[in-house]
């Protein structure tokens, strides 16, 4: 989260079944509180996609964060929607840096910019084959899914003022001591209903986050088949002993 103008910020995470709130506060310049979080089950009548959503969002939003202009709003899009990618680009003037990394993901992973939202941070120098080069997370988004979460916002009465992925949630984390790491890399490993996630940080700093076709509904169907299968053998064999305890 960033602050402003305003000494609060708030997330919100629209999620399948409900919309999940944090509300926290600068202390001082080194020191953020949380003060307030809650889960606010979505009504099955008003999904996410009915008309009349915003009116929903609009209610809860003024329930826990009360007036628009008291707080930052931040807000998120699902991570299996963006795109990241560690790059090591030659050492360039800054003015060229852009273009430079912008040329660079479209030579690993070719997008449209007119339909992509196209960005990136720089982790610092690096080597590579005794080269120095300059570190960088670059990432693309949907141009579509950030401006349709910006309109439901300011539908709302509440217009964003950012849009994030929990990858970087987790990394600013990091970056701020929340989370010790005590100097090691640290994997995190995100299970869904249908996709999963594996992130790797090192020295506090999102390098790698890929998708995994796989969810709980997944895991749910191998065990369910395993099961059945292993019941259908069992109800088949034929115990050595006279011991009935042992097929059960």
């Amino acid at each position: 989260l960033s602050f402003g103008k305003s000494a609060w910020s708030a997330g919100v995470d629209l999620g399948h079944e409900d919309v999940k709130l944090v509300k926290v506060k600068r202390v001082s310049d080194r020191k953020i509180e949380i003060t307030d979080f809650t889960r606010v089950a979505l009504d099955p009548e008003i999904p996410r996609d009915h008309p009349n959503f915003h009116q929903f969002l609009r209610a809860t939003l003024i329930k826990f964060c009360g007036s628009a202009n008291a707080v930052e709003l931040w807000g998120t899009i699902p991570s299996a929607r963006v795109e990241t990618r560690h790059l090591k680009v030659p050492k360039v003037s800054q003015k060229q840096l852009a273009n430079t990394v912008f040329w660079s993901y479209q030579k690993h992973s070719a997008f449209d910019d007119k339909e992509t939202i196209f960005d990136f941070e720089v982790l610092g120098d690096v080597e590579e084959g005794g080269a120095k080069k300059i570190g960088v997370m670059a990432y693309i988004a949907p141009r579509k899914e950030v401006e349709d979460l910006k309109d439901l916002f300011a539908r709302a009465g509440f217009p964003l003022t950012g849009i994030s992925i929990v990858p970087f949630a987790v990394q600013t984390l990091l970056r701020s001591g929340r989370i010790r790491t005590f100097g090691a890399a640290v994997s995190s490993l995100y299970i869904g209903r249908d996709w999963s996630r594996i992130d790797i940080f090192a020295d506090n700093n999102l390098v790698l986050s890929r998708g995994i076709k796989a969810g709980i509904r997944t895991m749910v169907e191998a065990l369910q088949r395993e099961i059945e299968q292993n019941w259908f053998e069992l109800s088949l064999a034929k115990s050595p002993t006279a011991d009935q305890n042992r097929i059960r």
